[in-house]
């Protein structure tokens, strides 16, 4: 079972409501099995899931460690280990935050099926940083220096004063990938070079030159280990479509305009 459906059934998970602790294997049986978001044969996920020893019921379980983890401010479930096996309860008991969450899973899912997916998942990611309140604008195909979403945002400080003081705009260098497996270090790699390079590129990205700049990677399904802990310690902000659904769902009410 690929770590791609792995993080469907995830997904599915998440998505429903439920209360109390459930073991794992229920919340299969009730929600997973029958869900039209499931990617792979029912038969295929009873064989592979059914036994708590087999493989992939095991990365399920590191997938959903990792989940909760990546997402620590916006956790949707806690996972318990107990003697008859691991079960997950809910973190909250608000429908319109499950409803939320299963509507961004879908809407992000159908950029799989648009004639030009990377264009449309970049479109979408630079009006969730919008909707953060980041002025952005698309960078031009070519000459972009692998940066495909240009933002900037202006420190609000609870000081009057301090906000005329320290004016300076905060800009972000963003890279989207909507690829069909998770991304490896070299892309994170090549943006934290890139990014030295448009420091001294008077052209295109004349007014970054000294200021602060974060970088950040989007990446429909998510990242490897080695890419993670490499974004880490160079400092880069990385989203996978998961930690948006996690974010955008904890305000279920928001009228998030990335999602029409």
């Amino acid at each position: 079972m690929t770590i791609k459906v792995i993080k469907s059934i995830v997904d599915i998970i998440i998505s429903v409501s439920w209360e109390g602790k459930k073991r794992i294997d229920n919340l299969i049986v009730e929600y997973v099995i029958n869900s039209s978001e499931l990617k792979i044969d029912k038969d295929i996920l009873i064989d592979e899931l059914g036994d708590p020893n087999t493989v992939s019921y095991l990365k399920l379980i590191k997938t959903i460690e990792a989940t909760i983890f990546q997402n620590i401010n916006f956790t949707k479930v806690q996972l318990f280990e107990e003697i008859d096996g691991f079960y997950l309860q809910k973190k909250h008991c608000n429908l319109a935050i499950d409803e939320k969450y299963n509507e961004v899973v879908k809407f992000i899912n159908k950029i799989e099926h648009e004639p030009n997916k990377g264009i449309a998942y970049e479109n979408f990611c630079k009006t969730f940083l919008e909707d953060l309140g980041i002025v952005c604008e698309v960078t031009k195909a070519s000459g972009d220096k692998g940066i495909d979403v240009l933002g900037s945002y202006l420190v609000d400080f609870k000081d009057e004063i301090a906000n005329l003081v320290f004016n300076e705009r905060i800009y972000l260098l963003v890279q989207t990938k909507y690829f069909g497996t998770s991304i490896d270090t070299p892309v994170i790699r090549k943006l934290v070079g890139d990014s030295l390079f448009i420091r001294f590129d008077e052209l295109d990205y004349l007014t970054i030159k000294h200021n602060a700049v974060h970088l950040i990677v989007f990446s429909h399904n998510g990242f490897t280990q080695p890419a993670i802990e490499f974004a880490k310690k160079n400092k880069v902000k990385l989203f996978d479509s998961m930690q948006i659904a996690h974010i955008i769902s904890e305000l279920p009410e928001k009228s998030w305009r990335c999602l029409f």
